[in-house]
């Protein structure tokens, strides 16, 4: 059932440009190289052969189900490597949350205890560290480029890159 719905949702995510006044996304060949040089960047979650790069806020309940779905099913973590990308929609003005998750000791499981369990993070008691801003530039600077629209943005790619 879980897979069905994710490949609903990626149906949706792919034809939705097409829709009437939406823009069309850009070929697979010109997004992956501003992909693979935010990889670094990336959360990680799951070891399957089809990478799937997403682009989520952490306050967003869309990706917050998103990211629950895919925590809860082994099966869709055995069939796809996801690398998160968190991205501030600017409804949600999540920009202190995304610093506080990038700053934290082990970022991963800050992200899974905030989105799915609710937790607090701990509050950044001074400017964002010099590291934290250049990661969160580069991910809006690759994000912008890309077109990236909405929270959970999913971008496939069936085969591995070098």
């Amino acid at each position: 059932m879980k897979f069905l719905l994710f490949s609903l949702l990626s149906v949706l995510l792919f034809t939705a440009p097409y829709a009437a006044g939406a823009t069309v996304k850009k070929p697979l060949s010109e997004v992956l190289p501003l992909l693979f040089a935010i990889k670094g960047d990336a959360i990680e979650l799951g070891n399957g052969p089809t990478d799937v790069y997403a682009f989520i806020d952490p306050r967003c309940p869309h990706s917050r189900d998103f990211v629950g779905m895919i925590t809860e099913s082994d099966k869709m973590q055995r069939r796809y490597h996801y690398y998160f990308f968190l991205y501030a929609h600017p409804m949600f003005k999540s920009g202190a949350v995304i610093n506080a998750i990038y700053n934290a000791p082990r970022p991963k499981e800050a992200m899974l205890d905030y989105m799915l369990r609710r937790s607090a993070l701990p509050k950044l008691n001074r400017l964002t560290p010099p590291a934290i801003h250049v990661k969160v530039t580069r991910i809006r600077k690759a994000a912008e480029q890309i077109g990236v629209d909405k929270r959970p943005y999913l971008i496939l790619d069936k085969k591995k890159q070098p």
